[in-house]
């Protein structure tokens, strides 16, 4: 019978709340970033709120402590794995990406251009992954 590990019995939530613990225990300054957006109505008025205005942002920002290197990590669940499927779009024939995979679309442009100006940017599942994206 194969051994699981605590840390694969945690939710999304539980890896990024240990990562961000794990970060400030190394004196890392940590923000931890709500994307998505909501809308209500209010007597008669509809109204729409984003809760940041970068697409794609990750849920951690980071700055390290010794060089103040700006970092982003986007934290998934252990199982989570990238897209690999394409679509043919039937009016162009052209291969795309799923629709339901805009998110991670978005997600990625903001890493990297995270590491185009230098800073640290990866999709992670875990404390391991953080710690191979800072070592880099």
């Amino acid at each position: 019978m194969k051994t699981v590990k605590p840390s694969e019995l945690l939710s999304e939530a539980a890896i990024q709340a240990s990562i961000k613990q794990y970060l400030e225990m190394k004196r890392y300054l940590v923000i931890r970033i709500n994307s998505g957006a909501m809308a209500g109505e209010h007597k008669g008025k509809k109204w729409f709120m984003r809760f940041n205005s970068a697409p794609g942002c990750s849920d951690l920002l980071f700055c390290q402590p010794e060089t103040g290197k700006f970092g982003a990590f986007e934290v998934k669940d252990r199982n989570w794995e990238p897209p690999k499927q394409l679509i043919q779009d039937r009016k162009t024939k052209r291969h795309k990406i799923n629709p339901k995979w805009t998110h991670y679309i978005e997600q990625k442009t903001f890493i990297e251009q995270v590491i185009a100006r230098r800073g640290i940017g990866a999709f992670v599942k875990s404390i391991e992954d953080v710690i191979k994206a800072l070592e880099g």
